[in-house]
């Protein structure tokens, strides 16, 4: 706003400066007589430091011209200093251009960086940097549940096993869109989602056994374990 007014400033004083000049240049100007005796007179005590001397001969009638020579040069400086105004103007158009340039580019790039963050937090290929089951509860879809299920079957704990299947089935259910996950939903608000599906009868015993074993307070045995696992199982993959 500040460069605009600017320019509007120069716009309107650039036609007084051309009249201005026009005047100058096309006003008369009436030649005086010029007196011999006078300049003697005025210039006898006069030291030029060896100009003079040098050449005490010099033609006044070349004096005469000289001050038409000097008001020659003075228009020439004039319009010199008028004529700088052209490019001034056009240089702070060229700023301005610049100036807009720059601020495009620099929006366009800001956009693209929110974009493309966006994608990337869109795209399903990157996963959550998850450490623990807790973590992973939080979030079941971004997390490798199936890892989970390998440590804990490598550290023989079943009882965390049987929690590992029962959120595979969760997920499961909400990437089917049979159920709206949420991280604090009840296992029986699930079941309550689940009454129309076909599948009703399979989830409610698992979430049943599931509870029990969970919510039990005893650790389940290899043996006991192997007799739930196919359950969980095969409802994960009929899903």
């Amino acid at each position: 706003m500040r460069l605009l007014i600017i320019i509007a400033g120069l716009l309107l004083l650039l036609p007084t400066s051309v009249l201005g000049q026009y005047d100058y240049e096309s006003e008369y100007i009436k030649e005086q007589p010029f007196d011999k005796e006078t300049w003697k007179k005025t210039t006898k005590n006069l030291d030029y430091s060896g100009i003079a001397k040098e050449d005490e001969n010099i033609d006044l009638d070349d004096l005469e011209g000289s001050g038409e020579g000097r008001r020659g040069e003075e228009r020439k400086r004039k319009s010199s200093a008028n004529s700088f105004n052209v490019p001034l103007f056009q240089g702070s158009a060229i700023l301005k251009y610049l100036f807009f340039g720059i601020a495009i580019m620099a929006l366009v790039f800001v956009l693209w960086k929110i974009i493309s963050a966006q994608m990337k937090l869109r795209n399903p290929t990157v996963k959550k940097q998850i450490q623990t089951l807790e973590q992973a509860v939080e979030d079941i879809h971004e997390s490798d549940l199936e890892r989970f299920l390998r440590e804990a079957l490598e550290a023989n704990n079943y009882k965390l096993a049987i929690r590992v299947y029962y959120l595979m089935a969760i997920k499961r259910l909400s990437e089917k869109e049979l159920i709206k996950w949420k991280k604090d939903k009840t296992n029986s608000a699930y079941v309550r989602e689940m009454r129309t599906s076909s599948h009703f009868d399979a989830f409610r015993e698992i979430t049943q056994k599931f509870e029990r074993v969970w919510f039990g307070g005893t650790e389940i045995s290899k043996g006991g374990f192997e007799l739930l696992q196919p359950k969980f199982k095969d409802f994960i993959k009929q899903v």
